[in-house]
């Protein structure tokens, strides 16, 4: 019977280099995504890093950069990584976030 899959990895910060955490994480994913794709199920897989916080908005400070131009370039090394394992998502397609009034919003990102 065929299955309908969907993997997910870990979104890490893009607040610095990757490590080889990052890295494992995305190759065994990966590794799982093709072994379901040999038994036939369809499988959908999604990684990302995570852009945006405090974490964010501290590093890019401390570089004299707005958040955004700060993870436009470091999230490049992450980018390659994902891309070497034959996938990758539309970087910034929607995230969801939490306001300061306490609700959770979807906001679609380009």
């Amino acid at each position: 019977m065929k299955k309908n899959l969907y993997i997910t990895t870990a979104i890490p910060y893009a607040n610095a280099k990757p490590h080889i955490g990052n890295a494992l994480d995305y190759l065994l994913a990966d590794i799982w995504r093709r072994y379901q794709v040999q038994l036939g199920n369809e499988v959908r897989m999604q990684v990302g890093t995570d852009e945006h916080g405090n974490k964010i908005a501290a590093k890019a400070q401390a570089a004299d950069k707005d958040p955004k131009s700060y993870v436009d370039e470091t999230h490049l090394a992450f980018k390659q990584i994902m891309d070497s394992h034959e996938r990758c998502s539309p970087r910034g397609s929607s995230a969801v976030y939490l306001a300061k009034d306490g609700a959770i919003y979807l906001q679609r990102f380009v």
